[in-house]
């Protein structure tokens, strides 16, 4: 594929998470892994290697990028700016950190996507490749989350990524004859893109029994048990080299991470959220939910060809499918059901949608990715800056997925709210009882979690627990009670301003 064609794709990739981040939206838990980001970079500073540990997700690759840019701003603001460095709570100095953090992340998934598409390429075809690269470009949901600065992009960019250089390898390089320098080339990167994906977040390891079943499919047929102690080897020297509480305090770090795996995740509080049948359908209907409707009736597709079109047994296709059931069975298995997961199964499911795509004739292919950028067009238009609010309108948009229960709000609409109040001047005081950190970072004034006597503003959103937002029952008193303003995705009213006078 041609260096102008991986130009264009980057560009279009990044112009879709980046134009207008900042104070577009900072959701639920970024504010908090900004401010672990300044602990670990504390931490490396002081040589309290110990202190790198600041979460059980762990979240090592996040803090490891953002922590230099975090010096950097600093030192800007010291040495050049001649100023005293402004901290998170400065609602001026946000959105720009947050900005440029979101913009660095984003770089390196454009970077990942990149790498994917030379893997797909030399796996199946150009054609396929490129049709991939369009549709993670234009995917409506994955943009807005990818707009996020968070840990659910990387963990499934680099864990796709490890599952791609690894198949790479079991096809293309495992068997003789090869040369000696490039058989493990593929296998080390895989193990090296796993390791990062790990580190980021710990759901990863779901993906280890495919990575498993491909390197026993490699002994099977050429008997050699070499590969798996290297990947192992290349696995746990980067885990360990990128991560430093493990130097100095090994003990105390993988004790953390295994009661996050066996206790934390099986005890998760949501699970009751999801009583009966749709804890074990929550993925697929979440999918239903987020993916385009495109992607979503050619995935369909797909699946009801895979048993009768003999151009589809392709082996390294099938490996996809058995990498998405991997997926879906354990996250169907795990208690711990959140909508923003279901992007683990995206670059699987698009790679399936491509290899369907690129079947067709030429004309309903190009048919086909017109209407995929059309859409996507369309859709941005419509939820530009808060894309992640995206629920597919070929089920009703969020009023069908508040009615079902699956409604979730991360923190859409919140900077918008807070950027409104903040031109009632600084002296107002305003009650945000739930995701206070999406909106407190942007606000000028003075918010609160708890009911205090004087205030001035309510905010309350619709969520999967509060489908009507406004709770009276959370209220101690009923002067909050003068709807004022009402922030609204293209179908539904979703966060709301209550003034208290």
């Amino acid at each position: 594929m041609k260096k102008q064609v991986y130009i264009l794709i980057a560009c279009m990739f990044l112009l879709l998470r980046v134009l207008g981040t900042g104070n577009d939206i900072s959701n639920s838990d970024a504010a908090r892994w900004h401010r672990r980001s300044l602990n670990f970079l504390q931490a490396i500073k002081t040589g309290d290697l110990k202190s790198t540990y600041q979460h059980y997700q762990p979240g090592v690759t996040l803090m490891l990028l953002n922590a230099p840019l975090k010096q950097a701003a600093t030192s800007f603001q010291r040495y050049i700016l001649k100023t005293t460095p402004k901290t998170l709570e400065n609602a001026d100095y946000y959105p720009t950190i947050h900005m440029l953090s979101k913009i660095q992340l984003n770089l390196v998934l454009a970077g990942l996507l990149l790498f994917q598409i030379h893997l797909i390429s030399k796996l199946f075809s150009n054609k396929i490749a490129l049709i991939y690269a369009v549709l993670i470009t234009a995917e409506p949901y994955l943009i807005g989350i990818d707009r996020w600065f968070h840990l659910t992009s990387m963990e499934t960019y680099f864990a796709f990524t490890a599952f791609l250089s690894l198949l790479h390898w079991r096809f293309n390089f495992a068997a003789p004859p090869v040369e000696p320098s490039k058989k493990t080339k593929f296998l080390l990167i895989s193990a090296v893109f796993f390791a990062l994906a790990v580190l980021s977040k710990l759901t990863s390891l779901i993906l280890a029994p495919i990575l498993l079943a491909l390197l026993v499919s490699n002994f099977l047929q050429n008997r050699k048990f070499t590969p798996f102690l290297l990947y192992l080897a290349g696995f746990t020297i980067t885990f360990l080299v990128l991560f430093p509480a493990t130097w100095v305090a090994p003990g105390y770090v993988f004790t953390n991470l295994y009661n996050a795996i066996f206790k934390a995740v099986a005890t998760d509080s949501r699970a009751a959220l999801f009583p009966g049948a749709l804890k074990y359908i929550y993925y697929p209907v979440i999918l239903v939910f987020k993916l385009s409707p495109i992607s979503l009736l050619l995935f369909v597709g797909f699946l009801i060809q895979v048993p009768i079109k003999k151009s589809l047994q392709n082996k390294k296709a099938f490996w996809i499918l058995a990498g998405l059931a991997n997926y879906l069975l354990f996250l169907t298995l795990s208690t711990k059901k959140i909508d923003r997961y279901a992007l683990v199964f995206f670059p699987f499911i698009l790679l399936t949608v491509a290899f369907y795509i690129e079947q067709l004739k030429r004309a309903h292919k190009n048919l086909i990715l017109a209407l995929v950028v059309l859409f996507s067009g369309f859709i941005c238009l419509q939820y530009f800056p808060v894309n992640s609010a995206y629920y597919s309108p070929l089920l009703g948009g969020s009023p069908t997925a508040l009615k079902t229960g699956v409604y979730e709000n991360s923190g859409e609409y919140f900077a918008q709210a807070a950027d409104y109040l903040n031109t009632k001047g600084r002296d107002k005081t305003v009650w945000i009882p739930d995701n206070i950190e999406s909106f407190n970072y942007y606000y000028k004034g003075v918010a609160v979690a708890e009911w205090q006597s004087q205030m001035d503003y309510f905010v309350t959103s619709r969520d999967i627990d509060r489908p009507n937002g406004l709770d009276p029952s959370r209220m101690n008193v009923d002067v909050c009670a003068n709807l004022e303003k009402v922030f609204s995705d293209p179908y539904e009213d979703l966060v709301f301003i209550y003034s208290c006078y």
